[in-house]
């Protein structure tokens, strides 16, 4: 699959159309154009069991639904080394 954007992160949510956040997510780790791209997950579901599977995943980061722009941004700018 050839990628047309090499964005600096990735933010997934769990629930999307189609493939679910954490199919996206191993797909992307799998392909060396993308492997090496922090990937961040937000989600509104049932947070213990969300927040410890995306990070055993090997997520760079999580924030729960709903979330203030403040903490999001605090977030990317810790995961980018800002």
């Amino acid at each position: 699959m050839k990628h047309q954007e090499n964005p600096d992160l990735i933010i997934l949510d769990i629930r999307m159309p189609g493939l679910d956040g954490y199919s996206v997510f191993e797909n992307l780790h799998k392909s060396v154009n993308t492997a090496l791209i922090p990937v961040m997950f937000i989600s509104a579901l049932p947070p213990l069991e969300v927040e410890q599977k995306a990070l055993q995943l090997g997520a760079d980061g999580f924030i729960r639904k709903p979330y203030e722009s403040e903490e999001l941004i605090a977030k990317v700018t810790k995961i980018l080394g800002e």
